[in-house]
């Protein structure tokens, strides 16, 4: 059964004030203030409402009562429009800001069509240089488009146009980041450590068996 009490402490636990699980559950911050406080009976819908926003964030509810954090985090979040890419640049940032392993992968990615892009991508690689951030790319055998101030044995090898037709992602920390350039633009979110365990592992024996790029120009 989850408490009023279980409710403060998992919010806690995850650094959450109670307009951040008010946002991520879609129940009123008036109602979560009630229900830690113990002054009102909350129906079971809202409850189960409430523990699948935790459950989501990798909390796990034990006997005792009691709750501890696991590795199990399943979220999915899809992004759509022109400003998607854009959107999902900050995610990489905002995720592998505060991490230790900050290390950033990205597959089947043609760089000519992201032109309208150019001016918010060197100024996302110039982040990513601030923050320590590095980033390796697997690009079609030939492609000679590469990033301004890229090293290019450092950060991109090229692989066959088989293996470059699978979909476009990216790959960073417990996120894999799958996207869609048609129109509308779609990026889909996958946030879950075997998953991106899986595709990291996909992307390093590519990295290894790779090509690396010669630039003509």
């Amino acid at each position: 059964m989850l408490t009023h009490s279980l409710i403060k402490a998992a919010r806690n636990l995850l650094g959450w004030r109670q307009e951040d699980l008010a946002a991520k559950s879609g129940i009123s911050v008036p109602a979560i203030n009630k229900l830690e406080r113990g002054i009102t009976s909350p129906r079971q819908f809202t409850l189960e409402t409430i523990q699948q926003t935790f459950e989501r964030e990798g909390l796990e509810f034990i006997e005792g009562p009691g709750l501890r954090l696991t590795d199990n985090i399943f979220n999915i979040k899809t992004l759509s429009g022109s400003t998607a890419p854009i959107r999902l640049w900050g995610d990489i940032i905002e995720t592998l800001k505060p991490s230790k392993s900050k290390d950033l992968m990205l597959s089947g990615l043609d760089e000519s069509q992201w032109i309208p892009y150019k001016e918010e991508i060197d100024k996302k690689l110039k982040e990513y240089k601030k923050l320590n951030i590095s980033w390796r790319a697997l690009i079609k055998h030939g492609d000679t488009n590469f990033a301004p101030a890229a090293d290019i044995k450092e950060n991109y090898r090229w692989i066959s146009k088989e293996l470059f037709t699978q979909i476009p992602h990216y790959i960073y920390k417990d996120k894999l980041a799958l996207v869609s350039l048609a129109s509308p633009i779609r990026i889909i979110i996958i946030q879950h450590k075997l998953i991106a365990e899986s595709y990291r592992a996909q992307f390093e024996q590519n990295w290894k068996n790779g090509e690396i790029p010669r630039n003509n120009s």
